[in-house]
């Protein structure tokens, strides 16, 4: 069995990975950068690649795209400190095994390798290309699986609804013309990330008014109590991942205001 290749500027995290994987009896080779790999892969491919993605020169994420690109069965897990949507939905969608957020447990970051060895054994060939995607934080537990949910579904055509105390998420479509009107309600905020398609969304709250065009990759912030409007303005229909997450009770409910498109204040 090839061995499996750890790439980290740090050489702390190296240095941890060396030592659980050496008491385990598995074979690695470390790198500090992704050059250093890139150099190594000329020779062959690992079993398994465990890369960060946040380092000098090339990041992780390349490295993972050359590695899918030439050996497209090789399981590469990818880490950061910097737990964001941007990099999730990137690593996913360019063919990551796993993502793997930093402070991790050592003893589970070893289990993960040893089921990519398991993959290793089998042929994988689809390949999809990292998009753009903005940031979106979180280091809870919680927001660390949907930024993985987010990552897996958003390719697709599936229709995606989750609940649970800690909030949830909708894949929603707006056909081409159509406009819907929503308030978000008192003790829920939500997150946008559109997927595809074109439009524009306007927005009150108690600060004032705002109107944004919506494209592929743009992720907006609606707070508690917002009223809002959206519409598709291209010929294809729009598409979004819509996350809600529950905050203090209490808060005012913001009253809709009905009329054409654009929008207009109330009178005073």
């Amino acid at each position: 069995m090839k061995p499996v290749w750890i790439v980290d500027d740090d050489r702390s995290i190296r240095w941890v990975f060396e030592k659980a994987l050496g008491r385990e009896g598995i074979a690695y080779n470390s790198f500090s950068s992704a050059d250093e790999a890139l150099d190594a892969l000329r020779g062959g491919p690992p079993q398994v690649l465990v890369s960060d993605i946040r380092m000098p020169g090339p990041s992780g994420l390349e490295l993972l795209q050359t590695v899918k690109q030439r050996h497209p069965a090789v399981p590469v897990i990818v880490m950061t400190a910097y737990s964001d949507l941007e990099s999730a939905v990137a690593a996913f969608q360019g063919g990551a095994f796993e993502y793997l957020p930093k402070p991790f447990d050592v003893d589970q970051a070893v289990d993960l390798i040893r089921r990519a060895l398991d993959e290793s054994q089998r042929d994988g060939e689809a390949v999809e290309p990292p998009p753009e995607a903005p940031e979106i934080l979180g280091q809870a537990p919680a927001m660390q699986e949907i930024f993985k949910l987010i990552g897996r579904v958003a390719p697709t055509e599936a229709t995606v609804l989750i609940e649970g105390d800690t909030g949830g998420m909708i894949h929603s479509t707006v056909p081409p013309g159509q406009v819907n009107r929503a308030t978000v309600h008192a003790t829920v905020s939500e997150f946008w990330h559109v997927l595809s398609g074109e439009g524009q969304i306007w927005r009150r709250d108690s600060i004032g008014e705002e109107t944004t065009v919506l494209t592929e990759g743009v992720t907006i912030d609606i707070p508690v109590g917002t009223a809002f409007q959206y519409r598709c303005d291209g010929s294809d229909p729009l598409e979004f991942l819509c996350i809600t997450m529950p905050r203090w009770p209490g808060a005012q409910e913001a009253t809709f205001i009905e009329g054409p498109w654009p929008p207009t204040a109330p009178e005073s």
